[in-house]
């Protein structure tokens, strides 16, 4: 029995030179650093979600103490140096003007 050939077949239904399943599957690269995905800020408490872990002020990220969470960033210090993360880009004067 002679051994089967293997070959890959195109998506005729996607459009020519659309992106490939497998281009697709991997995906964005993972980012560097901490990342934050949410904040909880009330008068009774101030909580972050960074890259999966819930912080509060005071603790650690990765080496970084949290010095303070507000809405849409958290700051970070670690060796006298401050990082801010944030939920969302900074906006440039165009887009603030548009509002």
């Amino acid at each position: 029995m002679a051994p089967a050939l293997t070959v890959a077949f195109s998506d005729p239904t996607q459009p020519v030179g659309s992106v490939t399943t497998t281009a697709r599957a991997a995906g964005p690269a993972a980012p560097a650093g901490p990342v934050l995905q949410s904040t909880l800020v009330s008068p009774q408490r101030r909580v972050a979600v960074i890259s999966g872990k819930q912080v509060r002020v005071g603790d650690k990220v990765n080496g970084a103490v949290v010095t303070e969470i507000s809405p849409y960033e958290v700051r970070m210090k670690q060796s006298g140096r401050e990082t801010t993360l944030r939920l969302l880009p900074k906006l440039n004067k165009e887009q603030e003007a548009v509002k």
